[in-house]
């Protein structure tokens, strides 16, 4: 028996017709190019908000190492935010 015969007669062939093929193999492109275009390279907006106080030349020359920390709270003062997650 031939590969072609049985084929036919296990009824291998998936696509009866290439044009069930092309429908397949066209709506699976579609969906893989609907899908990445999820996943663009662009970044998501982010608003550039500055955080922090900014710290003038004058007060970053004013520091010397060794100064502890009651020292430098003094010279640029306290942060705006404390860490919240420490006790």
């Amino acid at each position: 028996m031939s590969h072609l015969t049985m084929i036919k007669t296990l009824n291998l062939r998936p696509f009866h017709s290439t044009s069930a093929l092309r429908k397949m193999v066209i709506t699976s492109i579609l969906g893989v190019a609907v899908t990445m275009s999820g996943c663009s390279l662009l970044s998501v907006y982010k608003i550039d908000l500055p955080q922090g106080t900014p710290i003038t030349q004058t007060q970053a020359q004013k520091i010397q190492v060794g100064m502890n920390q009651n020292q430098v709270l003094y010279l640029l003062g306290s942060p705006a935010i404390r860490d919240t997650l420490e006790p």
